[in-house]
């Protein structure tokens, strides 16, 4: 009822007295997903007001849907050319993790901020959050998760959890740009903004992404030009 009704707290709140966190995983599949949403937009709504305002006056887009991989776990698939296609290579989208956070490592060691250009499945922006590298002098990693199609991050937002101090919502270094004008927003902050770090290492994960990071490209060459000028 609460979730119909989109009182996302009234909602999260019911659900975690139900079920304690650590039992989430005894939960059917179903009730996970449910759970996940109503934690999630609770989490976005005490302190994302804005992404949530996206995510809920945005149609949704029936290209994306929760597919279940060969290995059973969850990830997001788009309807192309007849057929829906996982936003990752491979079967198992735990084993395609295990590979971006290797090749990402380094640049998680030095501290360099990363771009997100697209939620994909959800699984990397997750493991970032979770997982962050000690830096020296209390440095924090930054990231921008940059995603044009917000239907693709409510469905990720339906395969994780991403609330609570260890989620991606709070966390502040998260910096988060949702919509068709998610490019232009990013900049807008990067240049009213010069602390703020310029993502030094791009993950592309877009249906669409070849017109989207041309997009990209030609914002980060603004910004250097800005940054230059100064």
């Amino acid at each position: 009822e609460f979730l119909a009704q989109k009182k996302w707290a009234s909602a999260a709140a019911a659900y975690r007295s139900a079920c304690a966190d650590e039992r989430i995983g005894s939960l059917p599949v179903q009730e996970q997903i449910r759970r996940n949403l109503a934690v999630n937009m609770a989490d976005l709504l005490a302190y994302r007001p804005e992404v949530l305002g996206v995510l809920e006056s945005t149609p949704t887009d029936p290209r994306f849907a929760i597919h279940v991989t060969g290995s059973g776990r969850p990830t997001v698939a788009f309807q192309s050319g007849g057929r829906l296609r996982p936003l990752f290579e491979g079967e198992d989208p735990l084993g395609y993790l295990a590979g971006c956070m290797k090749q990402l490592l380094p640049a998680r060691e030095l501290g360099s901020c990363l771009g997100l250009l697209g939620t994909s499945d959800g699984y990397l922006a997750t493991a970032l959050a979770r997982h962050p590298v000690k830096l020296l002098l209390g440095r924090q990693q930054c990231v921008f998760l940059l995603e044009p199609n917000p239907t693709n991050l409510l469905m990720a937002l339906m395969i994780h959890d991403w609330s609570g101090e260890t989620g991606p919502i709070r966390q502040k270094r998260f910096r988060m740009h949702v919509g068709a004008g998610c490019v232009e927003a990013a900049v807008g902050e990067m240049l009213a903004d010069p602390g703020l770090p310029i993502p030094e290492v791009l993950v592309t994960a877009l249906p669409d992404g070849q017109a989207v990071q041309a997009k990209y490209n030609a914002a980060m060459s603004r910004i250097v030009q800005a940054e230059e000028a100064r």
